[in-house]
């Protein structure tokens, strides 16, 4: 019989339960298709500084997850987003503002 390692303490290993795809599909078209009707445009289309909407949307949803965020922000219309879980920082970066087809097609 083999013995344990004193420094390896036997686990009992983690059970999640499954995930439901079709909800974990229909919350992300639900997310993805609010923040695509926020106008977050270039100008001209808009005034300089549109990313706060976007912003404040996902601020809502991750608070609503019970995640802390905070924004930080040099011009108050063009916020960054920043979220803690489990009280340590994670990393993910992305624009929130979006450029108009046409200008991205020419």
């Amino acid at each position: 019989m083999a013995t344990r390692s004193p420094l390896l303490p036997m686990v009992r290993p983690f059970q999640f339960a499954p995930i439901d795809w079709a909800a974990v599909d229909a919350e992300t078209l639900k997310h993805f298709t609010a923040i695509v009707q926020i106008d977050s445009t270039d100008p001209p289309t808009t005034p300089p500084g549109v990313e706060k909407p976007v912003v404040d949307y996902l601020r809502s949803v991750l608070e609503g997850a019970g995640i802390p965020t905070e924004t930080i922000a040099l011009d108050p219309n063009r916020p960054n987003l920043v979220a803690r879980m489990d009280r340590k920082l994670r990393a993910a970066m992305a624009r929130t503002r979006t450029t108009p087809p046409e200008r991205v097609l020419n």
